[in-house]
């Protein structure tokens, strides 16, 4: 039976713990490393250097520098990570309730992020660079979150960590002046908080009221954030509205006055795009 030979061999960390001197020709294998060194009889482990060009552990540009196996390993299942995770279709979504609010006034909020098709290690919700939460799980949500929007919209953004491949998304959170709408004596008396309409991109809607006070005009007042109306209409017959202007707390409104004044009790459903 043949003898078997075995070389010195032991882990980066205990050569370096030990520093030993190697005998003359004597080789020492890191067996983490495959690195090796080869003894003169004088100097010490860490006094020698390695045999066999220099070989690296981690990224880099070099064109003729050695790269471990455990590098090229390291890398490979760094990319393999990557491309599992968009096979998987893993996003992440984010969601703002309400996604419009009304602009200039201080409301809350909640924000959800969620990560779709993937289970992360980190979730965090953003306003900028500003973290407002995180969490090691899905979905993650920010319920507290008072604004106030002086601009026609804002962004919120969603990171989600997973198999260390960071996912992000974002969603825009819209703010207009409202619009008034109701009977009145003038356009300045419609625009109080129980004539609002609900918060809204686009003045296409329909307005129903019913009047309190016997000889008012029906009135719908659009901020000049909003796009103006052109069209009216009421059971489907053309309604008839002129149109001014007029500034209210600073902001100005198209005014839509109806032609007609109305009766006390009287219901108005008018359709205006």
């Amino acid at each position: 039976m043949a003898d078997r030979i075995q070389l010195r061999r032991d882990t980066a960390a205990n050569w370096t713990a030990y520093n030993p001197i190697l005998l003359e020709g004597e080789p020492g294998i890191e067996i983490d490393t495959d690195q090796w060194k080869l003894g003169d009889g004088v100097h010490t482990w860490s006094q020698l250097a390695y045999r066999g060009g220099e070989c690296v552990q981690q990224r880099g540009q070099s064109t003729t520098v050695a790269m471990s196996q455990r590098a090229v390993t390291d890398e490979l299942d760094i990319i393999n990570d990557k491309i599992n995770v968009l096979a998987a279709g893993v996003s992440v979504t984010l969601a703002i309730s309400p996604n419009i609010i009304y602009k200039g006034y201080s409301q809350p909020v909640t924000l959800t992020g969620r990560m779709i098709n993937g289970t992360p290690s980190k979730m965090k919700l953003l306003d900028g660079s500003t973290v407002l939460v995180e969490s090691t799980s899905s979905p993650i949500t920010k319920s507290d979150l008072v604004v106030n929007i002086t601009d026609n919209s804002k962004t919120f953004g969603v990171r989600g960590t997973v198999n260390g491949i960071t996912i992000n998304n974002t969603e825009t959170l819209n703010a207009r002046y409202p619009i008034y709408y109701g009977f009145g004596e003038n356009a300045s008396a419609v625009a109080i908080s129980s004539n609002r309409y609900a918060a809204t991109t686009t003045a296409a809607h329909t307005y129903e009221k019913t009047a309190s006070i016997s000889g008012q005009h029906f009135f719908i007042l659009v901020p000049s954030d909003i796009s103006a109306l052109s069209n009216f209409s009421m059971g489907g017959a053309p309604f008839v509205m002129t149109s001014s202007t007029v500034a209210i707390d600073g902001v100005t409104y198209k005014v839509y006055t109806s032609g007609n004044t109305y009766n006390s009790e009287t219901k108005l459903t008018v359709v205006a795009s």
